[in-house]
């Protein structure tokens, strides 16, 4: 592999003693088959080499994400379209792997990759996982720097449903999310099959899961569904799961976009009596109805390290228009490109 994308090749940012970001692309020189392949070593890959800078960048567990991919080769420039997820891996000596789960790639966007060096604290599981997890239950959890929350670890394998939503536990008060709900995506693969899972955050803590559901990639490169009403006990990483505690900058809404209703949350305040009125009396239109109370789009800083977060209900028409802009500090040096669905 090779480091690509604008003048910059892959680059790790510090965030102080606190994390790390992994950003920029990378791109192979020759097409590999399937599996898991090196990309290579935060400093050098000799230990006894190392600084105490690179050390003081390793993640203190292993970090896995699901990154964006492309299975175009490097000289096809005028067409990286990204339509592919890949694993990537850092463990805690600094390997950093990827694992081509959606067929064969060449490209990989960086830019999510990343993980705090706070002390791990333990995630208050519900007692369905907690039976499950065993005394591997204290290496699931959270790490907090200033307002900013990553959560880490796997979850034991159990059976999701798409309907009903699975508990998995609750945040304690100081790290719970301020504003609206939160949705996280996660992706796990067995057999050649991705599973999609989609994760819900709530303002008072409590994290739940629903399986969406699952995909196979054809030879041809075509994406199909996979009809598995009980597709068996799933285990997914808790790594996506990354959010401020306090309300972040709202960001300014550009070429029609907007921002999610927040009705359910005006029907909560008034049913406590916080607010006037039902809440019920203005609705207005059905589009974006089921985003109702999810936290609207927000840019956090902390160090070096910015949290894009929330939701926003854009048309077609934004696929090459911007739809919000981001403050001069929170811009980044290169161009970012992110997995949100």
């Amino acid at each position: 592999f090779e480091g690509v994308g604008e003048s910059k090749p892959p680059t790790l940012v510090r965030c102080g003693t606190e994390g790390a970001v992994l950003q920029g692309g990378v791109s192979c020189s020759r097409v590999v088959k399937p599996g898991s392949w090196p990309l290579g070593h935060i400093g050098a890959a000799d230990p006894r080499s190392r600084d105490a800078l690179s050390e003081g960048c390793l993640p203190l567990a292993p970090v896995q994400m699901i990154v964006l991919a492309a299975p175009e080769r490097p000289d096809r420039d005028d067409m990286p379209k990204y339509d592919r997820a890949a694993l990537v891996d850092v463990s805690v000596a600094g390997e950093v792997t990827v694992s081509q789960e959606d067929g064969v790639v060449a490209r990989l966007q960086l830019a999510n990759v990343a993980w705090l060096r706070t002390e791990l604290r333990q995630l208050p599981l519900d007692s369905q996982f907690k039976e499950l997890c065993g005394p591997d239950a204290d290496k699931i959890g959270f790490r907090k720097a200033g307002s900013l929350v990553f959560c880490e670890g796997m979850l034991p394998g159990t059976d999701y449903s798409q309907a009903e939503d699975v508990v998995v536990g609750s945040l304690p008060p100081d790290c719970r999310p301020d504003g609206g709900r939160r949705l996280f995506m996660a992706l796990t693969c067995r057999n050649s099959e991705i599973h999609v899972f989609r994760i819900f955050l709530e303002p008072s803590g409590r994290i739940a899961a629903r399986r969406s559901h699952a995909q196979g990639r054809a030879r041809d490169g075509h994406i199909f569904e996979v009809s598995k009403r009980q597709p068996g006990a799933l285990t997914w990483p808790l790594g996506t799961i990354r959010f401020s505690t306090q309300a972040g900058a709202a960001l300014q809404m550009l070429a029609g976009a907007r921002a999610p209703l927040q009705h359910a949350a005006r029907k909560q305040l008034a049913y406590l009596g916080l607010v006037s009125g039902s809440g019920q009396g203005d609705l207005g239109e059905e589009e974006g109805r089921d985003m109702d109370g999810f936290q609207v789009a927000t840019s956090t800083r902390h160090g070096t390290m910015v949290i894009l977060e929330g939701a926003v209900i854009i048309t077609a028409r934004h696929r090459y228009t911007a739809f919000s802009q981001l403050p001069p500090d929170c811009r980044p040096t290169q161009t970012v490109t992110l997995m949100v669905a």
